[in-house]
């Protein structure tokens, strides 16, 4: 697997909804010998991610994963 860190971004308000996929994919990628270095939220309805980006970059991971809540 050429990724080998990863980070996550996941949509706070409606997170019991995006449990299931939050948990696989953590799983699978450190299953596969990956490790996840950051791991942010956010609200619905934002639009600015500056903060969140930031910190994302500051991890240096191979991969993003976000998670939005679709309407």
């Amino acid at each position: 697997m050429p990724a080998k860190c990863g980070g996550v971004i996941t949509d706070k308000i409606f997170f019991w909804v995006l449990p299931v996929m939050y948990g696989v994919f953590t799983a699978v990628f450190k299953e596969l010998g990956g490790e996840v270095v950051a791991d942010e939220t956010f609200n619905t309805g934002y639009t600015d991610f500056r903060t969140q980006i930031l910190k994302i970059k500051n991890a240096a991971p191979d991969v993003i994963y976000l998670l939005p809540q679709t309407p």
